[in-house]
């Protein structure tokens, strides 16, 4: 008898789960609740329910609420299907085409102040971009920017940015350091001759590491379902006064690394291609939004009015 008392006050706890009622976490047996041949089913409920503030053991439970809040996971679909690189912009040979519709799972990294919301893609793009030689490194964190532009919906978003973007020069227009053929710094970006103080002429930045923390805050991790992706963020690789490489960066295997398109080596400059990789967007939804209450988390995520 017991064994059928316990599975009736499991499916009723189920119910009230259903119903946004049980929230925070503590514990009480499910035993504690007493069916008689006497007492009603809304009797039971509201037994359960004058215990809302408590969480069976074993169980796991979540607050129904209307705003979504750091860490709660927003669905939202892009307003572009498709879209086609532009060349000259990443230095590659051919064009090449994202979709940036796919792309329809979305996690919040920060409120603002002005009730703007910053929200990153679950995974990164199912599609790999390149970029090659000079012109990939000198347009990299522009071109990423305007890539991850394609990724807004105009009715939800007031703008966008790609992972990494901490004011760097989008499009390095002064080419002197990237042509002479004497070593520009001595050292690595980051290091004792800091070649980021000249990072308006490629020298490298460290500007990818707000977005790096905002977003390991919330994921505990950098990895997506998706493979590697780029990071918007250069940096200068000192060899030898005669070999030095201009790289940009990139996240693979959950960690920051780079990859490098042009460098001088054996009395020339020369160019290579990026390991093709995907692209991670950061959205900035409006402020004002309408929600579906929800739990928030990956499989009850917000949907937008």
């Amino acid at each position: 008898m017991k064994n059928t008392m316990d599975k009736i006050c499991i499916l009723l706890f189920i119910c009230v789960i259903s119903l946004t009622i049980a929230v925070a976490s503590s514990t009480y047996s499910a035993d504690s609740i007493i069916l008689s041949d006497n007492s009603a089913l809304q009797n039971a409920i509201e037994d359960l329910y004058s215990k809302k503030t408590d969480c069976p053991a074993g169980y796991k439970c979540f607050l129904n609420h209307n705003i979504p809040q750091v860490g709660d996971y927003v669905q939202m679909t892009p307003s572009l299907t498709s879209f086609t690189t532009d060349k000259t912009k990443t230095g590659y040979s051919s064009a090449q085409t994202i979709y940036p519709s796919k792309l329809t799972l979305w996690r919040v990294i920060r409120v603002n102040s002005d009730g703007t919301m910053e929200i990153i893609s679950t995974n990164s793009s199912s599609e790999k971009v390149t970029f090659y030689g000079k012109a990939g490194y000198m347009n990299y964190i522009g071109y990423l920017n305007l890539l991850a532009s394609k990724y807004e919906n105009s009715k939800y978003t007031a703008g966008s940015r790609y992972i990494g973007y901490s004011s760097q020069t989008e499009y390095i227009t002064d080419t002197s350091k990237l042509t002479q053929t004497s070593v520009p710094w001595t050292c690595d970006t980051g290091a004792s001759c800091h070649p980021e103080n000249q990072e308006n002429l490629g020298g490298g930045d460290s500007g990818y590491n707000t977005d790096i923390q905002l977003v390991t805050s919330v994921f505990k991790t950098l990895t997506t379902g998706s493979g590697a992706y780029y990071l918007a963020s250069r940096y200068y690789d000192y060899s030898s006064s005669t070999s030095w490489r201009f790289r940009i960066r990139t996240v693979s295997e959950g960690a920051v690394g780079n990859t490098y398109t042009y460098y001088y080596s054996s009395s020339k400059f020369r160019e290579t291609s990026s390991t093709s990789l995907t692209l991670r967007p950061i959205l900035i939804l409006k402020a004002g939004i309408s929600y579906t209450p929800s739990l928030g988390t990956e499989t009850s995520p917000f949907i937008l009015g």
